[in-house]
């Protein structure tokens, strides 16, 4: 079941599952989390799972732009144990079914032409192949963002937006997230 998170609760996975599932420089302090939670930016879900347990988790930053609401998936993350079981299907599902009307949900995923390793590299396309299943499609738009190239992808809900569209919300929500230091060293790609 599909549960808004308090920021207690998204405090409590940043400082437990969210140091496993993300590597560490894909960690923004949770600091400004907190502020763009609390200016109404930010908004996490999660999946509730037997004994409470929390099955899955997303994270968002929230931006109106262009007269509609535009979301950036932050984090996103399946319980390692329920990964397989059809639990981040169901999750992604009810997700869109609550962002439903949106006017353009983007995400980042790590490109697999940048992976250190094969094996690395295998584990980036297996996660764009899921996303793909469940709606979330690779766009053209590539970024860095401390010096991690990113895939941008969107959650197809209707008409594909142009990567040029997808572009300049991303780079609003950048400048949003980021402080200068940070937003002047980001590299687009096409």
């Amino acid at each position: 079941m599909l549960q808004q998170l308090t920021l207690e609760e998204m405090q409590r996975l940043y400082e437990t599952r969210m140091q496993e599932d993300f590597p560490q420089d894909e960690m923004k302090p949770f600091s400004r989390i907190a502020e763009l939670f609390r200016q109404g930016r930010y908004l996490g879900y999660g999946m509730a799972g037997s004994k409470g347990h929390t099955d899955g988790y997303a994270l968002f930053v929230r931006m109106e732009m262009d007269g509609g609401e535009n979301y950036l998936f932050d984090y996103l993350a399946i319980d390692k144990n329920q990964r397989g079981t059809g639990i981040g299907t169901r999750f992604l599902g009810e997700l869109a079914e609550a962002f439903r009307g949106a006017h353009l949900i983007v995400g980042e995923c790590e490109d697999p032409d940048k992976a250190e390793d094969e094996g690395e590299r295998r584990k980036r396309e297996r996660r764009i192949r899921f996303y793909g299943r469940n709606g979330i499609h690779p766009t053209g738009v590539t970024s860095k963002v401390c010096g991690v190239d990113y895939r941008v992808m969107e959650v197809v809900s209707g008409s594909r937006h142009s990567d040029r569209e997808v572009r300049r919300v991303l780079d609003a929500f950048y400048r949003q997230i980021f402080p200068d230091s940070i937003y002047r060293e980001i590299a687009w790609g096409s």
